[in-house]
């Protein structure tokens, strides 16, 4: 392993290339070359690739925290985010293609700049995300980290503005999006004890599952009860 590290200290989020045959995941690991106060090594994110088949892993990025990678379409690159909230796009030795900021200005104890999905479009043109805090938007990027745009969703009434979305696909030939989007909440209302502890009543969020164009329009609720589902979503062509 690189850098001094513990091999397998904790892997989460995979993803793989797409033709196959290369898979990128993130590795929790604590670097013993640099011991902390409390004896134990400092605690790292590291990005790793490597083939399906069996290689040696190679680490391309290693920082306080990674969102889960997303493999560019051609298998050249990788977006992923930093401890900063910016929104990276990595070559596969490592190198920075390109890097920017994408919330506003960061503050202290502030999450409404916080990303939590990435996707590439199918044909490597675009890049879309998940921001804001308390209600995440989808917005869009060129390949090149230009011209940055928040999707308004438009159904028959207009836009949309009060959509929560939680998690979210393109579609094969990159034309639509579909989405879940939070539809409602069931709250125990008697559980004073854990909203004393934690500030807020424990709740269950339903969730509808919708489609729309890629620039907001037709949007389209297709199920027709909210269901309770949160899961990743993929479009099966």
């Amino acid at each position: 392993m690189p850098g001094k590290l513990k091999a397998l200290d904790g892997m989460t989020a995979y993803a793989l290339s797409a033709d196959g045959r290369r898979v990128a995941y993130l590795l929790n690991t604590r670097d013993i070359g640099e011991k902390q106060p409390d004896g134990f090594g400092k605690l790292y994110m590291d990005l790793m690739v490597q083939q399906i088949e069996g290689s040696s892993p190679k680490s391309i990025w290693r920082d306080g925290f990674v969102l889960s990678p997303a493999w560019r379409p051609d298998g050249a690159a990788i977006a992923h985010t930093d401890s900063d909230h910016n929104l990276v796009v990595s070559d596969l030795n490592g190198r920075t293609l390109w890097s920017f900021h994408p919330g506003p200005a960061p503050s202290a104890g502030s999450i409404v700049d916080y990303i939590n999905e990435i996707r590439w479009d199918p044909s490597g043109k675009h890049l879309a995300f998940l921001m804001g805090s308390p209600i995440p938007r989808i917005y869009v990027v060129n390949a090149d980290g230009s011209a940055m745009k928040v999707i308004e969703f438009r159904g028959l009434f207009g836009v949309e503005r009060d959509l929560s979305i939680r998690s979210f696909a393109w579609s094969p030939d990159g034309r639509q999006f579909v989405f879940r989007s939070e539809a409602g909440s069931k709250c125990n209302y008697l559980a004073l004890g854990y909203k004393f502890e934690t500030g807020n009543f424990p709740c269950i969020y339903s969730r509808d599952l919708s489609t729309a164009d890629a620039d907001g329009s037709h949007l389209t609720k297709v199920t027709s009860e909210p269901d309770y589902e949160f899961g990743e979503l993929f479009w099966i062509q």
